[in-house]
């Protein structure tokens, strides 16, 4: 009998409050951070083979999510100094290192053929030449992007990010209003029960007081009833 291996993918797209404490002023803030990740998960179970895999793969992905929220920072100014933090700067650096590789990656295949179109000889040297230049660019961004000093070069940083910054001492205060809100509804909401519950005994106990007057009152009309009969 031949094993099967059955695998599945899981994505997740999931935001969470990031906790920054900036380096400069020890500012303590927080603002949303949303990241990406997908989960692998495989199986040879021949029985609930695919259930195992996609539970797995929804780990993996959950594993995955965890650690980039733990390790990774957007690139979000301080509401106290307006400084970036550091770690925020290097990711932006090797990304857009990346990039410049990548697209010089692009360039020098697209010199490379448009060379061999017209000299099968120069082509190896073209496609040198152009990833070459590249790969002298790509290390500028360490030296050249400084977006505390307002060096963003070639394209900037979303605004709407340093709009949703908020400090952790009014995130606090936030939640400790919200408790306090639902500490009022839930009050407000025993009370309403005890009044209602307290409606409720005194109907209660005004129709039980009308049914024993409403008893009282046949029993003293049958007295009377054979009181006039026996006479």
């Amino acid at each position: 009998m031949h094993s099967v291996v059955k695998a599945a993918h899981r994505t997740f797209d999931v935001e969470k409050l990031r906790h920054e404490q900036c380096v400069y002023c020890g500012m303590q803030y927080l603002y949303p951070m949303r990241r990406r990740a997908t989960g692998v998960g495989f199986s040879v179970m021949p029985i609930f083979g695919r259930a195992v895999a996609q539970e797995r793969a929804d780990q993996d992905a959950y594993d995955k999510l965890a650690r980039l929220h733990a390790t990774s920072s957007d690139p979000v100014r301080c509401p106290s100094c307006h400084g970036y933090q550091p770690n925020a700067i290097k990711r932006l650096r090797w990304q857009r290192t990346g990039v410049t590789l990548l697209i010089g990656a692009v360039a020098a295949l697209v010199a490379f053929m448009v060379t061999l179109s017209v000299s099968a000889e120069h082509a190896p040297s073209a496609l040198g030449a152009v990833f070459l230049s590249a790969a002298l660019l790509a290390p500028g961004w360490w030296f050249l992007f400084d977006p505390n000093n307002g060096k963003f070069y070639l394209y900037g940083i979303s605004s709407k990010l340093s709009d949703e910054v908020i400090s952790l001492e009014a995130h606090l205060l936030m939640v400790e209003a919200r408790q306090q809100e639902r500490l009022q509804a839930e009050a407000a909401g025993v009370e309403r029960r005890q009044e209602t519950e307290a409606a409720r005994a005194d109907i209660e106990a005004k129709a039980a007081a009308k049914k024993a007057a409403q008893m009282r009152e046949m029993a003293e009309r049958a007295k009377r009833d054979i009181g006039r009969a026996r006479q």
